[in-house]
């Protein structure tokens, strides 16, 4: 793979780190350490998941690229549900946090789409390979911070519950993954 087409696929991955990152960021309102770690997760799993097809190959992906649209859908739509439900009858939530269980989650449901790159790195050398996944993982993790800026910033002019918000964006890219 070429720079150009690495970019071009660092990108189209990293898109799903940047809405949910902006939706967090509506949430909770503040640029916290907590924005930073999922961050550095949402980078790592997008690097990790390439390499995982590229080394194990196509025993894992056999299995796993057949339900890995329907995976990241239960998991958004199950994140975004429980969103909208914590905001239920809530003030708009300025104290929410970043909990682990739901930055590892979020790391998954973002990153399974990373699993069908490691397919384009078969027959790449190993230097080309850590080369993809590095610019990879680098640019989501960049768009995971520029997408949670964008969202505290919004959450600050949004006067409704940023819960429902976050909750719909989290669905609606949960239903994207099978439309």
């Amino acid at each position: 793979m070429e720079i150009t087409e690495i970019m071009l696929l660092s990108l189209a991955l990293g898109m799903d780190c940047l809405v949910v990152s902006a939706g967090k960021g509506v949430l909770v309102r503040q640029f916290r350490i907590g924005a930073f770690l999922m961050a550095v997760s949402f980078g790592l799993f997008q690097a990790f998941m390439p390499c995982l097809t590229y080394f194990v190959g196509q025993s894992v992906a056999r299995y796993v690229m057949p339900w890995r649209n329907i995976i990241a859908c239960v998991l958004l739509i199950a994140i975004g549900s429980k969103t909208i439900a914590d905001g239920r009858g809530a003030e708009p939530s300025i104290s929410a946090g970043y909990g682990i269980t739901e930055i590892l989650l979020l790391s998954v449901a973002t990153s399974i789409d990373a699993l069908s790159a490691g397919v384009l790195l078969w027959g790449e050398s190993n230097s080309r390979v850590v080369r993809a996944v590095a610019v990879i993982g680098l640019t989501s993790f960049m768009m995971s911070l520029f997408g949670t800026a964008i969202g505290t910033i919004a959450g600050k002019h949004i006067s409704i519950n940023a819960n429902y918000v976050t909750g719909a964006l989290l669905i609606a890219l949960g239903v994207w993954q099978v439309i």
